[in-house]
């Protein structure tokens, strides 16, 4: 078992060195923010795809399910979370919306 697991490490360095290769010269922008590992600009750009087809930030929210949802149960005007769109997007925008509060005080 234990060389069974030293083989996927050795083949997850090689996959990571492989997405590390492909995604640098696509979107070195996106490296340059705090949170954005190579692997997260690979699921982005995987996901996303031509971010022309989004035209404002607006429309590429409820996408990534990252909109507030309005809420029309009493005469207050109240927001719920979007528990849809695409996880995957959201689940990265979220790990470096953590990151950045952790390195840079602006973002708390």
């Amino acid at each position: 078992m234990i060389t069974e697991i030293d083989e996927l490490n050795k083949r997850v360095r090689g996959l990571e060195a492989t997405i590390r290769e492909l995604v640098t010269p696509l979107a070195p922008a996106l490296l340059e923010f705090t949170g954005i590992s190579h692997v997260s600009a690979a699921v982005l750009l995987a996901e996303i795809g031509d971010i022309t087809r989004f035209t404002s930030s607006a429309k590429l929210a409820p996408h990534t399910g990252t909109a507030p949802i309005p809420v029309y149960s009493s005469d207050k005007e109240r927001y719920r979370l979007h528990r849809g769109g695409n996880r995957r997007l959201n689940s990265v925008l979220y790990t470096a919306a953590i990151v950045q509060q952790r390195f840079h005080p602006g973002a708390r």
